[in-house]
């Protein structure tokens, strides 16, 4: 399910705008899918501490932000997806600066069960896949 709609979400991020035209303030802003440098699940999770730390790139210039991190589980597979969001203000210079991202999450897996889980984050430089036993 969560593949079907990320594909779908990723076919439209390059197609979605939402615009504001009140005066002379206009600005454009787009969905854009983050890149992802670091991914990793340490084996000492637990059912009800798994730490997920995930770390990358948003943008090259001060124009973009963190927008969400979307995620899913199905039984004992966890999938995740960064979005940035880059907003154009018409008439306005953004200082040229790689914005990253570097957070860790912590899931909880109810009701807890020792099982080999595995972890997916799609970026927008390719997918990144871990797994951890959790305990």
């Amino acid at each position: 399910m969560f593949s079907k709609r990320l594909v779908v979400s990723l076919g439209l991020l390059f197609i979605f705008a939402g615009g504001c035209s009140n005066g002379l303030d206009d600005y454009i802003e787009y969905r854009i899918l983050a890149s992802v440098t670091k991914f990793s699940v340490p084996n000492s999770s637990r059912g009800n501490n798994i730490r997920v730390t995930m770390g990358g790139v948003l943008g090259p210039t001060t124009a973009f932000s963190l927008l969400q991190i979307v995620s899913q589980r199905t039984d004992t597979l966890f999938e995740f997806a960064v979005f940035a969001k880059q907003v154009d203000h018409s008439g306005e210079t953004y200082a040229q600066q790689i914005i990253t991202y570097d957070t860790t999450l912590a899931l909880t897996y109810q009701p807890p069960r020792a099982k080999l889980h595995y972890f997916k984050i799609t970026g927008s430089n390719g997918i990144f896949t871990d797994s951890s036993y959790v305990y």
